[in-house]
């Protein structure tokens, strides 16, 4: 059972196989390097790759460079175009493989982007605060999205159909990546994630449907607060349709606040921690799949204390 200060799953840190943790992507202009100019360009050499360090261009749809003097561009670095609010649109080279932390962040005039396949890294925070963007196309080869990588997107406006397409690499969601992101109105997180982030969409109040395809562990407030049960900003009010057939765990505070009328616990669920479905008022129906609460799940009192309004259980299976 869970204790006080027991906060579950979901970190934002995803365990690499050796047990690690495979740390934020970073690219920085190396110390060694000299800043140089190409056009409208800053640029860096290191070894045998270019990176892209800042723009001064005049906007519009900005077409970065395949090579600059016979070099090869493969990277895009930390901040490159933070805060250019005159971009509408980027092309990626296929030579490309990273791209760092906020590369793109506050570019609130981007409205579109495709990251091609080549790319298997982007940072935290690369596209944080673009308000106008409502279309992008992950990598398929890119394997996390990174903490709070599209948070303050208002303008998606949905993921995993048209807007936001996570592709079928991605095995995790880390720590807010699309919190606040206003505009989405349905999640479909695809079957090879199995770990989705503390506050992963904490915030996205418009949304109203979830499907979650895998046997993906949520983290705290994956789909809630964005500050847990204080409050700050808005639930996911709007929430009224959950299919999470294959999910595993259930992070504390997961779904506090959400409109959701009824829920459907799979067989395989291992595990919900505290206050996971706390103050859903409007919650009337709760079904577990195939075992009754004897058969091991720790609930953590949630459903004498956290599970409001009049709660029907129906633990016979079906």
């Amino acid at each position: 059972m869970g204790t006080e200060g027991d906060i579950g799953p979901g970190s934002g840190e995803i365990d690499d196989s050796d047990g690690g943790v495979r740390p934020a992507l970073r690219i920085r202009t190396a110390e060694t390097s000299t800043a140089r100019r190409y056009g409208d360009f800053g640029y860096t050499v290191s070894g045998t790759g270019v990176t892209i360090t800042g723009y001064t261009g005049p906007g519009g749809a900005v077409v970065i460079p395949t090579a600059i003097n016979g070099v090869p561009v493969t990277a895009i670095g930390e901040s490159a175009f933070e805060g250019n609010t005159g971009i509408t649109g980027v092309t990626i080279p296929d030579s490309v493989t990273g791209i760092g932390d906020m590369a793109f962040e506050r570019c609130t005039g981007l409205v579109s982007i495709t990251i091609p396949d080549s790319v298997t890294g982007i940072g935290v925070g690369v596209f944080r605060s673009c308000t106008g963007l409502v279309s992008v196309t992950l990598s398929h080869n890119l394997t996390v999205i990174e903490d709070s990588a599209f948070r303050g997107c208002t303008g998606l406006v949905s993921v995993g159909l048209a807007g936001v397409i996570i592709p079928d690499s991605v095995t995790g969601i880390r720590a807010g990546a699309f919190s606040r992101c206003t505009g989405l109105t349905d999640v479909t997180i695809p079957a090879g994630v199995t770990d989705i982030g503390n506050w992963a969409f904490a915030g996205s109040y418009n949304i109203t449907g979830i499907t979650i395809q895998g046997p993906a562990v949520i983290g705290r407030s994956a789909f809630s607060y964005e500050d847990d049960f204080h409050g700050t900003g808005p639930a996911l009010v709007n929430l009224r349709s959950l299919t999470i057939p294959r999910v595993t765990v259930i992070g504390e505070y997961a779904f506090f606040g959400s409109g959701l009328t009824g829920v459907t616990l799979p067989a395989g669920l291992t595990r919900i921690y505290r206050n996971a479905f706390e103050n859903n008022a409007s919650l009337t129906g709760v079904i577990l799949e195939g075992r009754g609460m004897e058969a091991g799940i720790p609930f953590d009192e949630v459903w004498e204390r956290y599970l409001a309004g009049s709660i029907g259980v129906d633990t016979s299976g079906r």
